[in-house]
């Protein structure tokens, strides 16, 4: 019957699929194999093992001292990043001003846009410029207190991994508080105080 009837050949997969309670999308399959491909072709521009880093700081004050545990942190990322870029949402008194400039380029803005927008403003200025010759882009904010182990080991385990990007923690699914998810609800997440974006996703022309 087949051997008359040679178009059943191109139903089998899908009476497969069905039987055994799976759906099957021909269409997206070749989509998803042709994006893999274009996926692990960019990912050969990765340099995971001896990357050269730029961090983007964020950091909110009110024009008080700066919190001890700001700086700590911020210390234990300079010794991984070859560029440090510190955007302030807020405003600094002089004297910290000075130390961050220690750090690397500081950026005052108003507190508008939370940390994202900050990340926006960073990674903008660096587009401009520089941002092209590094492998990993580190966005990293203050709420972090720590570290209470060597970030080192943490970057080297997450490069046997060869991601596009990572993070530190999940975001629990949530009810969408926001208003803007036409799904109603947030989803697991990576959380944004700590991420880290290699060449291959930061380069990617739909990323800026």
């Amino acid at each position: 019957h087949v051997l008359r009837h040679p178009n059943l050949w191109l139903k089998m997969p899908k009476r497969i699929f069905k039987a055994l309670g799976l759906k099957f999308h021909p269409v997206l399959k070749i989509k998803k194999e042709i994006l893999s491909l274009l996926r692990n072709k960019s990912r050969k521009n990765n340099n995971y093992h001896n990357p050269k880093r730029v961090l983007v700081y964020v950091i909110y004050s009110n024009g008080k001292k700066l919190q001890e545990y700001k700086l700590i942190f911020l210390e234990a990322l300079a010794r991984l990043s070859h560029k440090i870029v510190i955007v302030v949402n807020g405003s600094l008194v002089l004297e910290d001003q000075k130390i961050l400039e220690g750090f690397g380029e500081v950026i005052l803005r108003p507190n508008e846009g939370y940390d994202t927008a900050a990340f926006r403003q960073g990674i903008l200025e660096l587009e401009k410029t520089v941002l092209s010759q590094y492998d990993e882009l580190l966005l990293v904010n203050d709420t972090n207190v720590g570290p209470f182990m060597d970030l080192e080991i943490t970057f080297r385990e997450m490069a046997e991994r060869k991601l596009d990007f990572w993070g530190i923690s999940y975001g629990e699914p949530q009810e969408d508080f926001t208003g803007y998810n036409k799904y109603k609800t947030i989803p697991v997440h990576l959380q944004s105080y700590f991420l880290v974006i290699e060449k291959s996703m930061f380069t990617y022309p739909g990323f800026i």
